[in-house]
């Protein structure tokens, strides 16, 4: 039974295609404030698609993204990251002299405003170490 609370993020029929090939093909789920959610999924079922639209990587062909209440358009990566949506892979590369915390924070150092409001996390990272 759907309930009136807040959808962190909407997914309505998302769809990829490349060509005439399609990579993902009507996807919708919503996720809360807190919820996690599993992809599991064949070899080629469209996970890593799914992900890179998500992550503003590919544009999709159809269907749309809707985050905190708002449709979104995500036209690149560094436009998703703002909004707080970020992709950790399977098998990350990590830089061999950086320390963890800078290792988990890479590609999110001094890129603009925002950066302050990610200051307070990166402290709270720190206690964790």
């Amino acid at each position: 039974m759907e309930t009136n609370k807040l959808k962190l993020l909407r997914v309505n029929r998302l769809s990829q295609y490349f060509g005439a090939v399609p990579a993902l093909v009507d996807v919708t789920f919503a996720l809360e404030p807190g919820e996690v959610l599993g992809v599991v999924g064949q070899r080629g079922a469209g996970k890593s698609t799914l992900f890179q639209l998500l992550s503003g990587v590919h544009m999709p062909s159809a269907g749309e993204i809707i985050w905190d209440g708002h449709p979104v358009v995500l036209k690149s990566a560094s436009l998703a990251q703002r909004l707080g949506i970020a992709v950790v892979r399977q098998n990350p590369q990590l830089i061999d002299n950086m320390d963890v915390l800078h290792n988990v924070f890479l590609g999110r150092e001094i890129s603009g405003p925002r950066w302050f409001k990610w200051m307070p996390d990166n402290a709270r990272a720190i206690n964790y170490l």
